[in-house]
Formats: C-alpha cells, sequence, structure tokens
C-alpha cells in the first residue's frame, strides 16, 4: 500500500514538471513574440507617446539674418512648424538650400522647443550687361537680386545667362574675371587706373 502511494505521488510529480516545463516554454514564447512586437512598433509607440506633447511643440523658430525669414515662406512653416523631436533637420535643410538667394545653412534644433536656421545669404560681385539691363551674380555665377546701386560693381559684357546661372559652357570666363581681380588687388593697380568695365569675347 505504501509502495502505492508513493508511485502516485511519484506519477503526479512527474505530470506536474511536465506540466511546469510546457507552461514555462509557452511562456517563453509569448515573451519573446511581446519582445518582436514592441520592437518592430518602437518608433510607432515612441511617437504616439511624444507627438502630441506640448513641450516638444516648436514654439520659436530663429532665422539669422533676420532679414532672410521672407525667403523661407512655403519652405518652413514658421507659425506652426510641428514636434522638433520628429522634424527631419536634413529634408529640411536641402529644401532651403534651394533658395536661390542662399550660399549656405545651417539648421540646429534647440530643444525642448527651438528651431534656429542660420543663413548665408549669396552677395552681388558684378554686374553683366545685357540689352535688358544689369545682372547681378555672385561668385559662383548665381543670378541674384541686389539692392545696391549698379555704379559700385565692375561691369561685364560677353558672358551668357542660363536661366538663374552663367551657362555651363561660359563658366571659364568666371575663372578669369576672378584670375583678373585677383592680381589687380594684388598688385594695388586701382593706384593706376580703375577697372570698371571688362568685355570678354575670346578665352585668349
Amino acid at each position: 500500500m505504501a509502495k502505492t502511494e508513493e508511485r502516485i505521488r511519484e506519477l503526479r510529480h512527474q505530470v506536474w514538471n511536465k506540466r511546469k516545463r510546457k507552461i514555462k516554454s509557452i511562456s517563453i514564447i509569448i515573451s519573446i513574440i511581446i519582445l518582436i512586437v514592441v520592437i518592430l512598433n518602437t518608433k510607432r509607440i515612441l511617437t504616439a507617446i511624444f507627438w502630441d506633447m506640448e513641450l516638444f511643440h516648436i514654439k520659436t523658430v530663429k532665422v539669422i539674418p533676420e532679414s532672410a525669414r521672407s525667403l523661407l515662406t512655403g519652405i518652413v512653416e514658421i507659425e506652426n512648424p510641428g514636434n522638433l523631436l520628429f522634424l527631419d533637420i536634413e529634408e529640411l535643410h536641402n529644401r532651403v538650400s534651394k533658395i536661390r538667394e542662399v550660399e549656405k545653412c545651417s539648421i540646429v534644433k534647440e530643444f525642448p522647443s527651438t528651431l534656429k536656421i542660420m543663413i548665408t545669404l549669396r552677395k552681388p560681385w558684378i554686374l553683366i550687361e545685357k540689352n535688358r539691363g544689369g545682372i547681378f551674380i555672385d561668385r559662383e555665377g548665381k543670378v541674384i537680386e541686389s539692392l545696391e546701386s549698379p555704379s559700385f560693381f565692375l561691369k561685364v559684357s560677353g558672358i551668357e545667362i542660363d536661366r538663374e546661372s552663367i551657362a555651363e559652357d561660359e563658366l571659364w570666363k568666371l575663372s578669369v574675371l576672378q584670375e583678373i581681380e585677383k592680381w589687380y588687388n594684388f598688385y594695388n593697380l586701382q593706384r593706376y587706373f580703375m577697372m570698371d568695365k571688362i568685355t570678354i569675347t575670346k578665352p585668349t
């Protein structure tokens, strides 16, 4: 009788151990599935948590210089630019860099709620004379607008403009002008004559 009871207890213990191992295996599998789901949805979960948080809502957009703020109209939503955490700096940088008047820019997130956009504007270098009037270009040959008087700039003729910049096959003329300016200043030739106008017709 004692042996029978001991055998029953042993069988019960074996059954319970099997159940525990099965429960443990199921628990591990469920835990792994939950972990995978969380990992795959981390971005979505974080977005859901932080997207509407007032703390990271952009309250201030600093534009340096302030005069460049008007150039950003339509590029940056100055009034309601969104959440600073999820703002794509690289994509915004690409859009701002495509503005004709912008030479280069730098964009910084200042947490928790400030976006800082620093812009270097193109500066007029010379005035290209055309039948329809003068066209200002910068040192890279980009066409820009200028509020300054044309009388303060070197006037150049013989350069073709292709839309918003010097035509590609005319870029050698830009290099020639830069060399002329370099040596004109190096030898201080303005002591002897003022360079007011240059006409370029041939490479020679």
